[in-house]
């Protein structure tokens, strides 16, 4: 909603109604900002980059006052992000050694929500038959160790926060599937 209150003020010639609209669209993205999860950034992300639609649209479409300039200028450099990708890979690393973890009631349930039975008791027992299975052949032990080698390459490549760094990033996770075959 403060989006479209940016578009009609931009439409209707309100630039101050505007800017205070694209500023409430930064705070919403701000308030993300302590969130350690890959999926709060990206919102805060999706936030960010409509706030700089439109002040791309309103800079193009009205005339601005010298303040209301400077308003938008530190408006900008407010959407910063530095560090972001780093501490979200750290905290998608520390849940994802929650699957590993995993009690037998919850992979139970998980394959019941697949339609695999309705027997809860049946499904708790076939669970835990599969999981001490798995874990006698060492898959668990080399899955998990796959995915913090992973992980690690991905917090090291974020730090340095560079255009080839994140290309990089994308390249490792998209080989990840030939990697865990050759793993």
């Amino acid at each position: 909603s403060f989006r479209m209150g940016t578009l009609i003020a931009v439409e209707q010639g309100g630039a101050d109604e505007a800017v205070t609209a694209l500023k409430d669209v930064e705070q919403i993205g701000k308030a993300l900002a302590s969130e350690p999860f890959l999926i709060s950034q990206l919102v805060r992300i999706a936030c960010y980059a409509m706030v700089i639609e439109d002040v791309e649209r309103l800079v193009s479409r009205r005339s601005l006052s010298d303040a209301q300039l400077m308003e938008l200028s530190a408006l900008l450099e407010r959407l910063q992000m530095s560090g972001a990708l780093k501490e979200s890979y750290i905290a998608e690393r520390s849940a994802s050694l929650g699957v590993f973890e995993m009690p037998d009631a919850m992979v139970a349930e998980i394959n019941r929500s697949n339609g695999d039975s309705d027997d809860p008791g049946l499904d708790a027992a076939k669970s835990r038959l599969g999981i001490e299975l798995i874990n006698v052949t060492g898959i668990v032990s080399a899955d998990r160790r796959f995915m913090l080698e992973i992980m690690e390459e991905a917090v090291a490549l974020a730090e340095k926060d560079t255009p080839e760094s994140l290309a990089r990033i994308e390249s490792l996770f998209d080989g990840i599937g030939d990697r865990a075959f050759r793993f």
